[in-house]
């Protein structure tokens, strides 16, 4: 029960040391936690732009909106995941939608339908020709052709075309569903990990690192790229008296 007292008051004990004129250069580096706006754009933004213009990053403090967009990150990865399911092993020309253009494209749509239409169309041609023509034993080519490209041929194609088009859905579904659940592990796992304890965790922390930054001093120039601090991009240069003549 005592240590959290003594902790509170050792830093207001702090604070009451920084606010004082002798404890640091308050001229060049005011207190943040006097700073309404500096104080409400660290909590918010984990960042702070001082009295020069100066826009600071403070590692220390996660801040609220880039929290956030770790979780909108984490709901787009999971997203991208299942949205990208038959992508692997070779991209568009993955075995899921290989298996799957197989036997659509290739087997029902060119083997077996573009391929009877072609089929009674060339036997059609033949058999007006041997009618024009009448060649001899032209009536038991006419027979045939007629059974070749009418019977037999068609029903080869669909046979082997729809054998082939159930092995390339079988190969496209199993493949899919190992993916499709490897891909929803890994949307779950990265909702659960990255998009909820990450940043419950930034934020458990700031409340306290949040409280002890505020009562500090705007950073000064030299401490960039040291203690977590760091300028992303810098204000105008302030003009000197002579300048300003």
């Amino acid at each position: 029960m005592l240590a959290p007292l003594r902790l509170l008051s050792a830093s207001l004990g702090l604070i009451a040391c920084l606010g004082a004129s002798g404890c640091g250069n308050s001229a060049a580096r005011p207190l943040v936690i006097g700073n309404p706006h500096q104080m409400g754009d660290l909590y918010w933004n984990g960042a702070l732009t001082d009295r020069h213009g100066n826009r600071w990053n403070v590692d220390v403090v996660p801040g609220v909106a880039p929290t956030a967009a770790l979780v909108g990150d984490s709901w787009s990865r999971a997203g991208g995941y299942l949205a990208n399911t038959g992508m692997t092993m070779g991209g568009e020309d993955g075995v899921v939608r290989s298996s799957y253009r197989f036997a659509f494209t290739d087997c029902m749509g060119h083997f077996i339908g573009r391929g009877i239409h072609d089929d009674y169309a060339s036997t059609n041609a033949q058999l007006d020709e041997l009618w024009t023509e009448m060649p001899f034993g032209w009536m038991a080519q006419w027979l045939g052709r007629s059974t070749w490209g009418y019977v037999i041929k068609p029903v080869g194609r669909i046979i082997g075309g729809g054998v082939g088009s159930v092995g390339g859905i079988a190969l496209g579904t199993t493949f899919g569903a190992v993916e499709g659940s490897g891909r929803a592990v890994l949307g779950v796992g990265d909702i659960a990990v990255m998009g909820t304890a990450y940043p419950i965790a930034r934020m458990v922390w700031q409340q306290p690192a949040y409280v002890f930054s505020v009562i500090n001093r705007e950073p000064d120039l030299k401490q960039d790229g040291k203690w977590g601090l760091h300028v992303v991009s810098y204000g105008e240069p302030e003009l000197t008296t002579s300048e300003h003549l």
